[in-house]
């Protein structure tokens, strides 16, 4: 299955520089062609964890579901492992448009979702490679949610794990919801762990979302949003600099990686009428959920996308509201913040205002060369807030 709208308009096929964000780029693989881009774990090179999944001998893996955040690689490997029958779940939008077409002429269902949405028992092989920049809490609800797809049945999870990233923490986590566990690779500091007899009964099921207030609002973030739980530093530092009373009234504005969607939530409380874009699906349903709590469902439109690509062509606005990701995994990418700062301009009207936060060390001042005119309005407690003028 195909998603709908994961193939935007920038979905054109070339070599591509990483100056141009939504270039795809193939790879043969033995196991077939893999589509990557700009923004995946691992790019240029394979998703992390791929070398160690090609060497295992899956045998007969039954059905597969694929949630190791491999862009459809894990499952890729699988296609050959007899009757297999094969789905991908994720949550990353750019990560989906590279599985949706390395998947295109397979029977593979692909899902835009999260492991603990999946039905139980509907999977005998689970991969799960849960992303541990993302906290403590959202690999254990992972984990935690392959236990309880896999209960009563003689399936297995394979799960991946780097050392240096709580490998042996989360592994002694998986071992008190399975009867049986033991490490089948160790490379290059990745692990692999086979889970089977899964019995989380008796275990409490971690809670997929946390509450908390901010700026004044009452909100809920899924676990492994960015900053879910708190108002991270950046973003209150640009709250600080629009003020109490931004003057947004009437404007429409974008919220470009929105996050659970605070900044979206001010402009709406301001007047505006906001669309607030986000790769991450945990984020999106985040603003989503947010802003009808908050009584802004008809000012708020959460969109799932990799920067503006699932937005309609020619969609502009007055201003841009952004704290922009910079860590693509571990690493700082500032073709990242690039990327958003572009399509930004592009989306503004003629005099219209980007607004964004950053560290102050990152020099995102040679990225604002796009612009008319821009300046900086605040610097304090190490980030500074940039005003650039279409």
């Amino acid at each position: 299955m195909v998603l709908p709208g994961c193939l935007p308009r920038q979905s054109r096929l070339q070599s591509g520089t990483v100056d141009d964000w939504f270039a795809l780029t193939e790879r043969q693989l033995p196991a077939g062609k893999l589509y990557l881009k700009p923004g995946l774990h691992g790019f240029p090179d394979l998703p992390p964890g791929a070398a160690s999944l090609q060497k295992l001998d899956l045998g007969e893996a039954g059905r597969v579901l694929d949630a190791s955040g491999t862009a459809g690689l894990a499952a890729l490997f699988t296609a050959g492992a007899g009757d297999t029958a094969r789905a991908v779940v994720d949550h990353s939008a750019a990560a989906l448009r590279c599985i949706s077409l390395t998947h295109a002429h397979l029977s593979t269902e692909v899902q835009a979702g999260f492991l603990w949405e999946a039905e139980p028992g509907s999977a005998d092989t689970v991969i799960s490679q849960p992303p541990a920049d993302r906290g403590t809490a959202r690999v254990e609800l992972e984990i935690s949610a392959a236990a309880r797809l896999l209960e009563g049945t003689d399936g297995r999870l394979l799960l991946l794990g780097h050392r240096d990233r709580g490998a042996k923490r989360y592994e002694k986590y998986a071992a008190a919801l399975f009867r049986e566990t033991r490490v089948l690779r160790r490379d290059k500091g990745l692990r692999v762990l086979e889970c089977r007899g899964a019995d989380p009964r008796g275990r409490d099921r971690p809670e997929p979302e946390t509450e908390f207030e901010a700026a004044g609002f009452s909100l809920t973030a899924i676990n492994g949003t960015y900053a879910a739980g708190k108002l991270d530093p950046g973003t209150a530092q640009l709250l600080a600099a629009l003020g109490p009373a931004p003057d947004l009234a009437g404007r429409e504005v974008l919220d470009a990686g929105s996050g659970y969607g605070l900044l979206a939530l001010v402009a709406a409380r301001a007047g505006a009428h906001v669309t607030a874009v986000d790769d991450d699906l945990a984020a999106v349903r985040s603003t989503g959920r947010n802003a009808g709590a908050a009584g802004f469902s008809d000012r708020i439109a959460a969109v799932h996308s990799d920067i503006d690509a699932a937005l309609p062509e020619g969609q502009t606005f007055d201003t841009v509201l952004m704290n922009p990701p910079f860590h693509v995994g571990k690493g700082v990418r500032l073709d990242l913040p690039r990327a958003f700062i572009r399509r930004a301009r592009e989306r503004l009207e003629p005099g219209g205002e980007l607004w964004l936060v950053a560290n102050r060390s990152l020099p995102y001042e040679k990225l604002l060369g796009v612009f008319r005119d821009w300046t900086s309005v605040r610097d304090e407690g190490g980030f500074k807030v940039l005003r650039a003028v279409r």
